[in-house]
């Protein structure tokens, strides 16, 4: 049986993504002199070091709980990334 192809078939590297968090504030320290923007991180490493510079004070308490959920706990080396952007 022949390999049915479309007109125009190209072999390229596609990426897809699904967003399992998001955290527009709440970094604090040198977190943005430390992590490079526009540039995808891949290694649970790179995710613990981005944790240590949330903000955890009284006024947003939860920023902690919310990062250590949505990206810490969801992090698959190999198959998640952490963008900042």
């Amino acid at each position: 049986m022949a390999v049915r192809r479309p007109l125009g078939h190209h072999s390229e590297l596609v990426m897809y993504y699904e967003q399992a968090g998001w955290m527009k504030y709440g970094m604090g320290g040198t977190f943005y002199q430390d992590f490079e923007q526009l540039k995808c991180y891949f290694k649970k490493t790179d995710i613990l070091k981005a944790v240590t510079y949330v903000y955890n004070d009284s006024s947003d308490k939860d920023n902690v709980a919310m990062f250590q959920r949505d990206f810490v706990d969801t992090f698959e080396e190999g198959k998640s990334l952490f963008y900042h952007y």
